[in-house]
């Protein structure tokens, strides 16, 4: 889903893409940062500023109302994890000192393990990166082991042939080298999270250590995101470590043990507000900064942005059957991405649509079964993902709907935001007859019955609105739509087996297509977890809605959340806004995606041979479950 910007559960836009399969032919990332070199003293380290009473208050108050009046989440995370985030920011407030404030503010956060819902610390500790050059991954022995009783955590790459020699030592740089892809990791000496001593942990401990910073919301999501963590930290989120680092590694070559030693590398940003941090003696980063990382939260700007195509496809011969592969990288169409334009982007979307629907329909007298691919997919737009379902099926796939929080204040956000949305749509190509108030008005009749009080103010009282109250046109398709008149939504295969292939990776629109795919029977759903990473929900960038936007005929200007002001010091809020309803989920565990995510039908671990062939192992396991002619894998072939 996306709400406003579009989020996605990467680390950065540029880590969209994962490290290759070898060091000669890695692509390592960038960010825009540059390297501190650590023979000088930096001006500063990395630490929270003091903040003003005034500061302070707008800080607290903004925090408390997400929890008090928006945040959908809490009940559910009350339940799971007996964390009670309303009660608890109950306790901040602006006589505390500012250092403790802002890490009290990240604890209830991080506490909510809700990838939807963050905090970014304020300049300069936002400014702070720090990294290892090196990639984790999991791997296990047996591709059936549902258990885990065979896993492993391995280096899955470098990320840079060699050290900087202005920076590191002549013996580190030997050490670097001699490390390869696929070497376990035994162990670890200063893991690097704040308030852990430096002393050495075994890998699985260490991924434990770092779920305190990861804020996974299921076991699989957690122990993905604290390996995507292991050698990258982001300094808005937690205080970045120093110091050396010793790596235990059992050698992939020959079983032998050997020790890694290197310190922890600070970057700093090239942000404007962090200019003041860099020193004469920088040096540029440009080849080791970073790799693909879920852990962290991040949204695509409001400004053009260009992908790379998201959708491949190829037609893979399989013991003389024809498999359809299907790999979707994000449900964002590839090109020029500027969400703020939603009918250029809609139309951006059926122009991707299309191109799936023209290799299908060349294919399809061909095809003896698909493999549709969304493995570490963060999301994008749900009406993306609900057309792609939508080929598979003569049934109409309906777009998700949502629960939201009954309060005051979010009955003032509704109906600020469907105001601006009909005023700002005035003399456009697609002006709106009237302000869409059913959502606001449902609400208000809500807040007025007396009935419904001890509820509401408990916030404990929910509405389920159909798909109209928010204004987020990219992930609602016209109503006109239907299933015999429509081209783009038109069934193409129906009556052949389908495979989806997921992971703890997947969030947001991505496990709403898996759960469409589950759900309505389409495709059973193999992972090499059990659970997609969830993270089901709207998500609203605090300060996307408190801009002043016009809400009446006289253009005054108001926030959409009433009352609300700009966070201080470049610090940002997101939070999960309204609930995400799997309406045909099978059994009262999956109705939410948030949480558990989407439950996999079949497990496959991913082995050795997958990471060094291409999920070769895996994907063959698929393959003959495809094309069994007793199908006992219990696919779907009457669509």
């Amino acid at each position: 889903m996306s709400k406003k910007r579009v989020f996605v559960a990467l680390n950065s836009i540029f880590f969209l893409i994962s490290c290759n399969k070898n060091v000669e032919s890695e692509k390592p990332h960038v960010i825009n940062a540059i390297e501190r070199n650590n023979s000088t003293n930096s001006i500063q380290e990395w630490h929270l500023p003091e903040l003003s009473i005034a500061e302070k208050k707008d800080i607290v108050k903004s925090v408390q109302t997400v929890f008090t009046d928006f945040y959908v989440n809490r009940l559910q995370k009350l339940e799971e994890f007996n964390f009670d985030s309303k009660e608890a920011v109950k306790n901040l407030t602006e006589s505390m000192d500012s250092d403790i404030l802002l890490k009290n503010i990240m604890n209830v956060f991080k506490q909510s393990r809700d990838l939807h819902t963050s905090f970014s610390y304020p300049y300069p500790a936002r400014c702070f990166y720090a990294s290892i050059p090196l990639a984790a991954t999991i791997i296990y022995d047996d591709i059936n082991d549902s258990e885990g009783k065979t896993e492993k955590i391995i280096i899955d790459g470098r990320l840079s042939k060699n050290l900087d020699p202005q920076t590191y030592t002549e013996e580190q740089n030997r050490q670097f080298t001699s490390i390869n892809r696929g070497d376990e990791i035994i162990s670890i000496t200063n893991i690097g999270v704040e308030g852990e001593t430096a002393t050495e942990v075994n890998a699985k401990e260490a991924l434990k250590i770092l779920e305190i910073i990861s804020q996974g919301a299921n076991d699989d999501s957690s122990k993905t995101r604290s390996v995507n963590n292991l050698f990258w930290r982001n300094g808005s989120s937690g205080k970045t470590p120093v110091g050396t680092v010793k790596i235990k590694l059992k050698k992939a070559i020959d079983g032998s043990i050997d020790e890694f030693i290197i310190p922890w590398k600070t970057i700093i940003s090239q942000e404007e507000n962090c200019a003041y941090l860099h020193t004469d003696s920088a040096q540029v980063q440009t080849n080791n900064s970073g790799y693909k990382n879920a852990a962290a939260d991040i949204e695509i700007n409001e400004t053009d942005i260009t992908l790379e195509s998201n959708i491949k496809t190829q037609l893979i011969t399989y013991k003389n059957k024809k498999i359809a592969y299907i790999s979707i990288g994000i449900f964002l169409p590839y090109g020029q991405i500027n969400p703020e334009k939603y009918l250029y982007m809609r139309e951006k979307i059926f122009g991707n649509i299309l191109g799936l629907r023209e290799f299908l329909i060349k294919n399809k007298h061909d095809i003896d079964g698909i493999l549709i691919d969304v493995r570490d997919n963060p999301g994008g737009f749900g009406s993306y993902a609900q057309l792609v379902a939508n080929l598979f099926t003569n049934n109409f796939v309906e777009n998700i709907k949502f629960e939201t929080l009954v309060s005051p204040t979010n009955y003032q956000t509704f109906y600020n935001l469907e105001l601006n949305r009909y005023y700002s749509r005035l003399n456009t190509l697609d002006p709106l007859i009237k302000p869409l108030l059913e959502t606001p008005n449902l609400m208000g009749y809500y807040l007025k019955e007396q009935r419904y009080q001890l509820d509401i103010n408990q916030r404990k009282f929910f509405i389920s609105p159909e798909n109209l109250f928010d204004g987020d046109e990219n992930d609602t398709l016209p109503l006109s739509f239907n299933k015999s008149e429509t081209e783009i939504i038109k069934p193409i295969i129906t009556d052949k087996p389908i495979a989806v292939l997921t992971n703890s990776n997947c969030y947001s629109a991505c496990e709403v297509f898996v759960s469409h795919m589950k759900d309505y029977r389409i495709g059973k759903i193999f992972g090499e977890s059990l659970r997609t990473g969830g993270g089901g929900a709207n998500v609203i960038v605090w300060d996307d809605f408190v801009k002043p936007v016009v809400i009446n005929n006289d253009g005054d200007k108001l926030p959409i959340i009433p009352n609300g002001t700009k966070l201080p010091k470049g610090m940002s809020i997101t939070f999960a806004w309204n609930k995400v309803i799997r309406h045909n989920a099978e059994n009262e565990r999956e109705k939410y995606i948030e949480g558990e995510g989407v439950l996999a039908d079949y497990v496959y671990r991913k082995t050795i041979r997958d990471l060094d062939e291409d999920s070769a192992e895996i994907k063959t396991k698929i393959f003959e479950d495809l094309i069994d002619e007793h199908n006992y894998r219990g696919f779907y072939l009457n669509r």
